[in-house]
């Protein structure tokens, strides 16, 4: 009897438990717009981002905020709340290219090592595979120090009764 569902192994990648996920860290230059791309991480699946914590390193000075963005697009939106289930035929709402984690910029403090952690807008939105989530901040003229961003979050899979080879646009059939 053949199954749809996928098979789960324990080496693979879990979905739907809680993962971090981050940036390089980046030095904060001085007079920087969150236009400016500074760091990135490719989503090879799913995900949705439950957290994000930063901390600011060195003699930190001049940060004034940050903001996670969908792609290198400008800004242009918050990233939507998923409001599918699997009931309504595997419809999913995801965070398109310019969507912002954050409605605006969030503040951040300048302590050396202080642990800052904020909640997304939207903590059920889902940011696409194959797309990329991009770091953005802002400083003054007297930017200065490092920062280093953590994303913290869960893979979710949004073909859960689609066979893995389908899920991924292999077919067997023509690939081969």
């Amino acid at each position: 009897m053949k199954t749809t569902a996928k098979q789960r192994r324990p080496k693979e990648v879990g979905y739907d438990t809680l993962t971090p996920l981050a940036f390089d860290q980046i030095t904060v230059a001085a007079s920087q717009a969150n236009t400016a791309v500074q760091a990135r991480i490719p989503l090879g699946l799913d995900f949705k981002c439950l957290r994000a914590t930063v901390v600011p390193g060195g003699a930190i000075a001049g940060l004034t905020s940050f903001n996670v963005v969908v792609g290198s697009a400008a800004e242009s939106g918050t990233a939507p709340d998923d409001t599918s289930d699997y009931a309504n035929g595997g419809v999913w709402t995801k965070a398109a290219a310019g969507n912002k984690m954050f409605s605006s910029d969030e503040a951040v403090t300048n302590t050396a090592d202080l642990l800052q952690t904020f909640t997304p807008t939207n903590p059920d939105a889902i940011y696409a595979q194959g797309t990329e989530l991009t770091l953005r901040i802002v400083s003054t003229a007297g930017g200065a120090g490092t920062l280093q961003g953590i994303l913290w979050g869960k893979f979710v899979d949004t073909q859960p009764t689609k066979p893995m080879a389908a899920a991924h646009g292999f077919n067997p059939a023509t690939d081969l």
